[in-house]
């Protein structure tokens, strides 16, 4: 729901009804006026496609290299048994 959100905001919603609604643009500054909002939609898609997943990547390399799970089972056990 949160990429949803952020795409809608860049104009995702505007872009997709545009294109199925054969829309088409004649004059100059208004294919410009989109071109600008492509351009904005186009950097949120490379933001949520690429930078999230590697952002969340190092988050996690950095939380998780404190825990390790070298040497955190024993294969024998010793018992001590006093008499």
């Amino acid at each position: 729901m949160i990429t949803v959100a952020l795409l809608n905001s860049y104009g995702y919603s505007s872009s997709e009804l545009a294109k199925f609604s054969g829309a088409s643009t004649s004059t100059v500054a208004s294919s410009q006026i989109q071109s600008a909002e492509s351009s904005g939609l186009t950097a949120a898609m490379f933001l949520v496609t690429c930078a999230v997943p590697i952002v969340t990547g190092i988050l996690q390399l950095l939380i998780w290299r404190f825990y390790t799970i070298r040497d955190s089972h024993k294969t024998s056990y010793t018992v001590s048994v006093m008499a």
